[in-house]
């Protein structure tokens, strides 16, 4: 009988031990939950009441803050060291209202003007259409018939277009070629449904890419970059997106190119010749080759907005990207393309400070 009693023993001091160990497991469980709920209550979440960019308060406007926070998970290259005793006021008399500049790969901001401020990007905002479109299309060759719906919606919006006419067969190439070089809104829309089907979902996509590459200050509400009080971005965002998306290929190549002809279409059977509206806004660059040289870039422009422009330029091997918000033309100003000489007269001065350092 003494054996059988202690047996019994040991199996209740068995089973409360067990219970004891899940009761620590369960608790321990709890407070992990608790500590990652805690942490991400600051986490940036779209603007609930679709209040202006005036109305939109944000406590961390300096690109420092903004660097080290975004930056971790898109950031692939150290920056050269002589980066850092660089001078800052590179932005000197320039037009554009917001400014960013940063060495590519690395991320490290080299000048900031109100870089982390939100405001209006235009049609900059089709370098994420851009990027989404290409990373969901496998098949650059596979073709959209322009569907009546789109130029319909086109017909009620005030939006540039690359020249595609309705019923026209057109590759995904072409498309992107239209959208980035010409800004083509139509080029957008056939995207749209072709990634998604529709409008909203699209957007969705760019959205989610947004908050994958960290652009904490950024909202789309369309693919186009047509103005909404709740479709806004910075400078710093967007300069984040152009370091990614030029480690696409495909997307370094459009951007960068000054012509291209279209595969032969429906309306139009030598296809469509574009000159992107990069090279159209600027001088004849071999004036600076010795300085710098302007690969490529996106523009955009509404009246909200003002003149905005995300472009990238060599200086000795390195490659920096340059986003400008809100120059805004005015009687007497030395060029109606403010941001193309924003843009040239921060490279210039970039390239004489590196020249000392």
């Amino acid at each position: 009988m003494a054996k059988r009693s202690n047996t019994r023993y040991r199996i209740n001091k068995q089973g409360k031990m067990l219970i004891a160990g899940v009761v620590i497991v369960v608790a321990v469980i709890i407070v992990i939950i608790v500590a990652h709920n805690a942490a991400n209550k600051g986490e940036a979440v779209d603007n609930p009441d679709n209040s202006s960019i005036s109305n939109i308060t944000d406590d961390s406007n300096t690109s420092e803050t903004s660097e080290n926070a975004v930056w971790t998970s898109v950031a692939t290259d150290a920056a050269p060291s002589y980066l850092d005793g660089l001078k800052s006021d590179i932005f000197n008399d320039i037009y554009s209202k917001q400014a960013v500049l940063i060495h590519a790969g690395s991320g490290k901001v080299i000048a900031a003007k109100d870089a982390d401020t939100k405001g209006f990007p235009a049609s900059v905002t089709k370098m994420m259409t851009a990027i989404v479109a290409i990373e969901s299309i496998s098949d650059l060759n596979t073709t959209y018939t322009m569907q009546p719906e789109i130029y319909d919606t086109l017909f009620k919006l005030d939006l540039s277009t690359a020249g595609f006419a309705k019923n026209d067969t057109v590759t995904v190439k072409d498309l992107l070629y239209g959208l980035l070089m010409r800004s083509g809104a139509e080029c957008c829309l056939a995207l749209e449904y072709i990634v998604s089907g529709n409008s909203d979902s699209f957007v969705a996509k760019m959205n989610q890419k947004a908050a994958e590459l960290g652009m904490n200050n950024t909202h789309f509400m369309n693919s186009t970059g047509e103005h909404d009080p709740s479709h806004y971005s910075t400078p710093h965002d967007m300069a984040i997106l152009m370091d990614y998306a030029l480690k696409n290929t495909t997307f370094k190549e459009i951007i960068s190119t000054s012509s291209y002809t279209t595969a032969p279409l429906k309306s139009n059977t030598d296809g469509i010749k574009f000159y992107s509206t990069l090279y159209q806004a600027t001088p004849d660059m071999s004036a600076y080759a010795d300085k710098f040289i302007l690969k490529g870039g996106k523009t955009g422009y509404t009246s909200q907005a003002g003149q905005c422009l995300a472009t990238y330029a060599v200086i000795n091997g390195e490659e920096y990207i340059l986003v400008t918000f809100g120059a805004f033309s005015f009687e007497g100003a030395p060029t109606s393309h403010l941001h193309a000489k924003d843009h040239i007269d921060i490279y210039s001065a970039l390239a004489l400070a590196l020249s000392d350092v």
